[in-house]
C-alpha cells in the first residue's frame, strides 16, 4: 500500500468516524422527535417509495385468482367490517378520528386502493407493513382468506355508504334481540353466518349444526388449532361459557334447505361419461374407494337426522359446494385442524383426488 493511499484510508476513516459520533450525538440528544404528529415531507416520499418498490418486487411472482367470485367478495366484505373498517374507514362515513392522528395514518383505501395491483395488495394483507400499525394475517397458510380481503377491497372505489352496508350486513333490519344469547350470537357471528347463522358461500351455516361440533371448532380456532385470520379473532374473544351457549343456541335453530342444485357436470372418459359430477360423490359418499383406501363418507356424515353419529362429527349435507370443496383441500393441504378428529379427516382428503373432492362437495350441498 502506498504512502498516498495509507493516507486516503486513514482521511476516510476519520471522516466515517466523525460522521458516526455526530449521529450518535443527535441521536442520543433526544432532539429526534417521535411524536404521531406526522413525517417531513423528505421522509414520508423516501418511505413511500421504498415501500412500493418492495412490495412490486415481492409480488411480482404472484398471480391473483378469479376476484369476481362472489361467495369470496362477501367473504371479504363481512371481515373487513370488523376487521379493517376501524382503522381504514367505509364508504359514506369520513376516516375515523383516532387512525387520523396515527403516523403514517391509515390510508383511505377508496381513494389508494387504485394505487395497486390485486397482486401487490394481497402482499400487503398478507405480511403487513414494518413501523406501521398494519399486522400480517394471523395465520402465513391461509392464503384463501387474504384474496377475500383483496376481492372486497377491489370494490370499495365503487361503493357507496348504502351499498357498503348491504354488502357488509350493516343495513339488515333485524327485531330487538329476544335474549342476551340471541344478542351476543348476532355480535360475535351474524356479521359474518348471517341471520339466524343460515350463512352461504364460503360462509358455512350455524343453524342447525351439532353443538358438540361448534364448541370444539371454537376452541380450536382460539387455541389456533384450527387456523384462521378470520375465525381466531373472533374465537379467542369468548369466554367458555359463552363457546357453550353460542354452540347450543345454533344446534337449537332450524337448519336451512340446501344449497340451490347445481347444474349437472358430465365427466368425460368412456367410463364416467354418462355421470354427473354428483352422481360421481354420492357414489363415494356411500361406498367410499377400496383402492384408495378411502372409506364412505356417510360413515360419520349421514344424510338426514342420524342422531346415532359422534355429536363431534359436523354436519355437512346442505353446506356450499365450494365451502365443503375448500375445506377439504385444507384438509389434503395440511392446513386445517379442528376438533380431536380432525387427523381423520386429513388422512380421507388426502386420498382423494381434486375432483374427486369436488363431487363430494357438490354431493352434500345438494343434499338435506
Amino acid at each position: 500500500m502506498t504512502r498516498t493511499l495509507r493516507r486516503s484510508v486513514r482521511r476516510g476513516l476519520t471522516w466515517a468516524s466523525a460522521a458516526a459520533i455526530i449521529v450518535a450525538a443527535v441521536i442520543g440528544s433526544g432532539v429526534i422527535p417521535i411524536a404521531s404528529s406526522g413525517h417531513w415531507r423528505v421522509t414520508s416520499t423516501l418511505l413511500d417509495f421504498v415501500k412500493r418498490r418492495s412490495v412490486a418486487l415481492r409480488a411480482a411472482p404472484l398471480t391473483a385468482p378469479d376476484l369476481t367470485v362472489p361467495s369470496l367478495v362477501d367473504l371479504g366484505a363481512a371481515h373487513y367490517e370488523a376487521g379493517c373498517r376501524p382503522c381504514h374507514g367505509r364508504p359514506g362515513l369520513v376516516l375515523p378520528l383516532v387512525p387520523r392522528r396515527m403516523t403514517p395514518h391509515p390510508p383511505d383505501l377508496q381513494r389508494q386502493v387504485g394505487r395497486w395491483s390485486a397482486e401487490e395488495l394481497f402482499y400487503l394483507v398478507k405480511h403487513g407493513i414494518k413501523f406501521t400499525g398494519m399486522p400480517a394475517w394471523a395465520y402465513a397458510d391461509r392464503d384463501d382468506e387474504v384474496w377475500a380481503v383483496v376481492a372486497f377491497v377491489r370494490r370499495l372505489p365503487s361503493l357507496d355508504g348504502p351499498a357498503y352496508e348491504r354488502m357488509t350486513a350493516l343495513g339488515t333490519a333485524r327485531p330487538a334481540a329476544a335474549s342476551d344469547v340471541e344478542q351476543a350470537a348476532r355480535e360475535s357471528c351474524e356479521r359474518c353466518h348471517g341471520a339466524g347463522g343460515l350463512g352461504r358461500g364460503l360462509v358455512p351455516r350455524l343453524a342447525g349444526q351439532r353443538a358438540t361440533y361448534l364448541r370444539d371448532a371454537l376452541d380450536a380456532y382460539a387455541s389456533g388449532a384450527r387456523r384462521s385470520g378470520i375465525m381466531g379473532p373472533v374465537a379467542a374473544s369468548l369466554r367458555a361459557n359463552e363457546v357453550a351457549t353460542l354452540g347450543a343456541y345454533y344446534a337449537a335453530l332450524a337448519p336451512m334447505a340446501p344449497e340451490a342444485p347445481m347444474a349437472p357436470e358430465r365427466e368425460s372418459g368412456d367410463a364416467a361419461k354418462t355421470l354427473t359430477s354428483r352422481e360421481l360423490g354420492a357414489s363415494i359418499a356411500a361406498a367410499g374407494r377400496a383402492d384408495q383406501d378411502v372409506p364412505a363418507c356417510s360413515v360419520c356424515h349421514p344424510t338426514g337426522a342420524a342422531a346415532t353419529v359422534n355429536p363431534a362429527f359436523p354436519r355437512i349435507a346442505g353446506l356450499a359446494a365450494e365451502y365443503v370443496e375448500l375445506q377439504l383441500r385444507l384438509f389434503a393441504e395440511s392446513r386445517r385442524g379442528g376438533g380431536p378428529f380432525a387427523g381423520v379427516m386429513r388422512e380421507v382428503a388426502t386420498g382423494l383426488t381434486a375432483e374427486q373432492r369436488r363431487h363430494v362437495a357438490v354431493y352434500y350441498a345438494s343434499e338435506r
